[in-house]
This record gives C-alpha cells, sequence and structure tokens, in this order.
C-alpha cells in the first residue's frame, strides 16, 4: 500500500504533515510517533502519489527523504515549491553530496536532517517550523516554547538561549 496512512479530515487545530519516504518502516515510525504527538500524519513510499495529494489537500508540513527510486526529494521538492512556495519542509537523508546541498539551498529547504536521528529532535524541529506559519494558532499556541531550538548535524539540538 502506497499511503501507510490516510487522515484526510483531521481536526483544524492539529498541522497537517506529510511523509515521502522508500522506506515503509521509517514511514510507519514516523507516522505513528508524530500521530501520538497529536500530528495529522499523511505517509507516502510514492513521491508522485505524495505530490498528488499535497496538490489536493491542506498541508502544513513536508518531511521527505532525499534518495527514493521513482523520484528523488530535489525532484518532489521542485514540484511541490510550484503550487506551494512557502510550505516549510525537512529533508531527511543518510547521505548528502555538496551538489545536492547546494540545490536544497536554493530551493530554500527548511532544514535537513541526517539519518538516524532522534525523534524528539525532529518534533521539535517540526515545532519550530510551525511556529512561523501564523495560519495554526492552535498549534503555536502549543509548541511555543521550542521556538529557539535548532538542529545541528547527526540529530543532535542546541538552544539558542544558552
Amino acid at each position: 500500500m502506497e499511503n501507510l496512512k490516510a487522515d484526510l479530515h483531521p481536526p483544524v487545530d492539529r498541522a497537517n504533515i506529510v511523509i515521502v519516504d522508500d522506506d515503509p518502516a521509517l514511514g510507519e515510525l514516523l507516522s505513528r510517533f508524530l500521530t501520538k504527538k497529536n500530528y495529522a500524519v499523511n505517509c507516502f513510499l510514492s513521491p508522485a502519489q505524495a505530490l498528488g495529494h499535497l496538490k489536493d489537500h491542506p498541508v502544513n508540513f513536508l518531511l521527505t527523504d532525499l534518495h527514493m527510486p521513482e523520484m528523488n526529494g530535489v525532484e518532489l521538492i521542485k514540484a511541490t515549491k510550484k503550487f506551494k512556495p512557502d510550505l516549510p519542509i525537512i529533508v531527511m537523508s543518510g547521505t548528502y553530496d555538496l551538489s545536492l546541498l547546494d540545490e536544497l539551498d536554493s530551493l530554500k529547504v527548511s532544514q535537513r536532517i541526517a539519518k538516524p536521528f532522534k525523534l524528539e529532535a525532529l518534533e521539535q524541529i517540526i515545532a519550530q517550523n510551525l511556529n512561523s506559519v501564523e495560519s495554526l494558532t492552535a498549534v503555536n499556541d502549543k509548541h511555543s516554547r521550542n521556538s529557539n531550538i535548532k538542529l545541528t548535524g547527526q540529530g543532535e539540538v542546541y538552544d539558542k538561549r544558552t
């Protein structure tokens, strides 16, 4: 099944997150974790199916793998930016090469996270990025305590306040 979890009509006060990764185990893990954190999650193994969902549904955040067989993360991001230019995006990957890093920077990707990473670090990054989206007042209130947290390197987190 290409869509691991469908929550097409979540409550308005929950952020809608789309996860795209060709690894079903990781997709399921991320989906379960973020759902428990009160996010509405749709997880796709296929970037093409995720793109269709992104076009047809309100989405507040995209979390995508970089290396996938059908369409890579950069291609997915480029296609998504055509109709959702301000969508916050996190790219996750076990490997990055310099040309891809430059391309991701030019696409204004919100953040990159290196696999493996800690789930709590991912949650903090998502909360931080959602805090900048004014239309999610309820989510902003819930996650505003994380506004000074940034991700570094291998899933480590540092707090700018210290």
